[in-house]
């Protein structure tokens, strides 16, 4: 048992004996790893450096709350669904628009009406001087205005909308959503400050838009199916259920073109942006200069014991 605790102690000393050693070797080759630590610092740096700055518009939007035309449905939902007609009383509106911002059909219909391919995948800085991106000529030349990338089939020269849609939800646009209040708050990043904040800007039209159009389409549809209702029924029950719910309607397609904030208000609106937020410069060097004390205590150790394995 004595032995024992002595061959633990053993261990315990040896181990700080180590320590000390390894202290005193990093401290005999302080210069040496100084210098490693000076050059990947330098190189975080310069690699920091030569990545291109890009800036993020933010807008803050919520819901509109379920209108006075849903609430009146709800009346009205145990005789229509005896009837066949499928009356939805309770919508997430905030959910739903979330979902229709991220979508591809939206996504990818924002990008080619804005015609945003050619700063989406040739954009390679922005200029301050001349308040506009350097295009990337080896992607784009905005000469001849044709696509000049090397793209390996079945990818083509000119991106396909699927590759912009990919491009815009990995690199482009963010989003965070507060469960409990309803607010969402979505981003826009990219090299010009000045397409950032109109990015976020058309892009919360063109969803309160969609939302608008579908709803007018929806309804203009329960409005033509309820009519071949009326005329098919000889219940005065439902023919008055039926009058109530084409006046609903129509008031919805009345209301839908009453206001252009039609499914989101916006709370905080998108600003163009006068500090980057990529790259985090100051991460970056911190992280070289990390490296480049582990590497240097590193080799000064391997060096230490090399020398001395051969002595």
């Amino acid at each position: 048992m004595e032995e024992m605790k002595y061959k633990n102690s053993q261990y315990i000393v040896d181990d700080e004996l180590d320590l000390i050693a390894i202290f005193r070797v990093l401290i005999k080759n302080w210069r040496s790893i100084l210098v490693i630590s000076c050059f990947c610092f330098g190189v975080s740096l310069l690699v920091s450096l030569m990545i291109s700055n890009k800036y993020t518009s933010s807008v803050l939007i919520i819901a509109e709350e379920g209108n006075s035309m849903e609430s009146s449905f709800s009346q009205y939902s145990s005789l229509a669904n005896f009837a066949g007609i499928n009356v939805q009383t309770e919508t997430n509106r905030g959910l739903l628009g979330l979902e229709t911002l991220k979508s591809r059909v939206l996504v990818q219909n924002f990008i080619n009406e804005n015609n945003l391919l050619v700063p989406l995948f040739a954009s390679k800085k922005w200029d301050i001087e001349s308040r506009d991106i350097v295009l990337d000529k080896k992607i784009y030349d905005p000469i001849s205005k044709k696509w000049t990338r090397k793209a390996s089939f079945p990818k083509q020269p000119k991106p396909s909308l699927n590759e912009a849609y990919e491009l815009w939800i990995q690199d482009i646009f963010s989003y965070t959503y507060d469960e409990q209040n309803g607010f969402i708050t979505f981003s826009i990043t990219h090299h010009s400050p000045l397409l950032a904040a109109e990015w976020a800007t058309l892009l919360i039209e063109k969803l309160n838009n969609y939302m608008r159009e579908r709803d007018v389409v929806e309804a203009e549809l329960s409005i033509e199916y309820l009519n071949e209702a009326v005329s098919g029924t000889q219940s005065e029950e439902l023919r008055e259920l039926f009058y109530k719910l084409i006046q609903s309607k129509t008031e919805q397609k009345m209301l839908a073109y009453s206001k252009s904030e039609y499914l989101f208000t916006i709370v905080d609106p998108p600003v163009i942006s006068e500090e980057h937020s990529y790259p985090n410069r100051l991460i970056i060097c911190l992280i070289g200069l990390i490296i480049g004390i582990l590497v240097g205590s590193i080799v000064a150790i391997f060096r230490t014991s090399k020398s001395s394995i051969s002595s």
